[in-house]
């Protein structure tokens, strides 16, 4: 089987970690021209000439199979239409593409960091960290600001940032008050020279939500159909959520506290090789006993790397992902029509009916209670 990567849908080839790891198999060549009619299988990320690769590549070589790699929302839907199978990175992808394509292959690409065995010991400061992009920074206001923010009240922290400063500027927006931060300029060399010296590592996913009570409100149903309460969570994450992240630190030896979504529980335990977190208080807590107890880091991080070594190295992976590949080809396959949202009639039918279904059950009850009054009960 040949399979070829088109790097000319590749935006900064070199900092790509899928092709990296993809083209470390034999079976994987990486090719910015390349002969579709020879290939079994091509592989295109999303990018302004990926429709137009696509294309070529099926006129060139009917029995082709195609592949999308880390498609990224909505916008991918028009290449998906044409594909035979599509790679993402987390369970989130894999459910939201999965309308229009049911063959998907997680495969958790990271950066090249050489695995690590940290010795934790008690200190006088420990730093927390932090990598990824400035979104995800923005994000940690308002539960995980305030929890450093009262954790720097009690104990010796500084707060170290690893992101994209050149390309986005400084972060300033949800900045943790009274909290000395360091902002470090994200490149693959910073992971083994600084990101190394982190004590506990942080992995925040979620998407802050404006006015949550507000919110809450107008979310519900009438008279609390589905026994909604104010105490609910109402979250939001991104589909491309990038549990990834887990995975630097886990070479590094780090600790990690993360966001609760769906794929970073794939990788964290919770009270086992880290701690899942949504609340300023639990993130409080899981941080305050990272910082108290260097057998509990040692422990923890060493546990995270046990647990995820296999689902993650790369030669394995590539083994799995040939193997699946194998199925495609085999495969006389169409690809699925796109799964519609409910119309608005409709869902208005549904607020109707439950507002119906209460309003039956308020006079069902009035009625017996006129019963009751009638028999003199």
């Amino acid at each position: 089987m040949k399979i070829v990567f088109d790097i000319s849908t590749c935006n900064n080839p070199e900092e790509n970690f899928y092709l990296r790891s993809l083209c470390r198999t034999d079976f994987v060549i990486a090719d910015e021209k390349p002969d579709y009619k020879s290939c079994d299988v091509a592989m295109f990320m999303q990018s302004p000439q990926t429709d137009g690769s696509i294309k070529k590549a099926l006129v060139i070589n009917p029995n082709i199979r195609i592949g999308i790699v880390d498609p990224r929302g909505s916008k991918a839907f028009q290449y998906l239409a044409k594909s035979h199978f599509v790679v993402v990175n987390g369970v989130e992808k894999a459910d939201f593409f999965s309308a229009l394509q049911p063959n998907v292959f997680i495969y958790f690409d990271y950066p090249e960091v050489r695995k690590c065995v940290k010795k934790h010991l008690p200190k006088e400061k420990m730093i927390i960290g932090y990598h990824g992009n400035k979104v995800h920074l923005a994000a940690i206001f308002p539960n995980i600001a305030i929890a450093l923010e009262q954790l720097a009240k009690r104990y010796n922290i500084e707060f170290w940032a690893v992101y994209n400063i050149k390309k986005f500027g400084k972060w300033r927006s949800g900045m943790p008050k009274n909290l000395p931060a360091r902002h470090i300029q994200w490149n693959l060399d910073n992971y083994s020279k600084e990101l190394a010296q982190v004590d506990i590592g942080i992995v925040p996913t979620m998407i802050p939500m404006a006015f949550p009570r507000f919110n809450k409100r107008i979310c519900g149903y009438s008279k609390k159909y589905f026994l909604e309460s104010p105490d609910d969570y109402l979250i939001r994450f991104k589909v491309p959520a990038n549990a990834c992240r887990v995975i630097p630190f886990a070479l590094l030896g780090i600790p990690v506290v993360a966001d609760m979504t769906p794929s970073i529980s794939q990788f964290i335990k919770h009270g086992q090789n880290g701690f899942l977190a949504h609340s300023a208080g639990g993130w409080y807590s899981a941080l305050e006993q990272l910082i108290l107890s260097h057998e509990k880091r040692t422990e923890f991080s060493a546990n995270l790397y046990q647990d995820i070594a296999d689902i993650i190295d790369v030669d394995k992976q590539n083994a799995r992902f040939v193997d699946f590949l194998n199925d495609i080809v085999r495969t006389n396959y169409t690809s699925l029509g796109r799964f519609h949202v409910p119309s608005v009639a409709r869902c208005v039918k549904f607020r109707f009916n439950i507002l119906w279904e209460n309003l039956h059950a308020d006079y069902s009850r009035l009625i017996r209670l006129l019963k009751k009054i009638g028999d003199g009960g």
